[in-house]
């Protein structure tokens, strides 16, 4: 029953239009721990190996999409799909960003790598909105429901999502 209540929690017409403005992307990982794995050797390096990726845009002062890709090649794309020409985007230095600027949007980047989270030139160059969705995201999967499977993902994203878009209403 629950996951009928999800489905009609995304199917708001109002959660489903182009975001524009000052929008933030970034990506994250959803999936177990590999210490909690048993038998399983991971590959240095590829902490997101046996983890489903998700890819979010938040406008500022606005709404948040959520999308459950396959793999992260190619993020500009979505990014075209998501918002109107003209939008600011704001990512992290993940190299699936690299041609934003190409698709028509003014593109900044912020350089995780080395561990710069502001601009400090333009201070309204960051991306603190979206790693703010995502770690209500994971609290919620961590500490309401303990478990998610790859299939059902999208679904528990979208409840998340639902509640991020009304967090502003007034209660009845």
């Amino acid at each position: 029953m629950l996951h009928r209540i999800r489905k009609a929690m995304f199917n708001n017409p109002e959660f489903k239009k182009k975001l524009c403005g000052t929008v933030e992307v970034d990506e994250t990982y959803v999936g177990g721990k590999m210490k909690n794995k048993r038998y399983v050797r991971s590959k240095r390096g590829l902490v997101s190996e046996n983890k489903t990726p998700v890819v979010g845009f938040v406008e500022r002062g606005g709404n948040v999409r959520v999308v459950v890709v396959k793999r992260v090649k190619g993020l500009s794309s979505f990014a075209k799909s998501y918002t109107n020409d003209g939008t600011v985007v704001m990512t992290d230095d993940h190299m699936g960003y690299r041609r934003v600027s190409r698709k028509g949007r003014e593109h900044y980047v912020i350089n995780n790598g080395a561990k710069e989270y502001v601009d400090f030139d333009n201070p309204e160059i960051h991306t603190k909105t979206i790693e703010g969705f995502w770690s209500h995201l994971k609290r919620g999967i961590t500490g309401v429901y303990h478990w998610v499977s790859k299939h059902h993902l999208i679904r528990y994203c979208h409840e998340f999502q639902f509640r991020y878009n009304l967090r502003n209403c007034e209660p009845l």
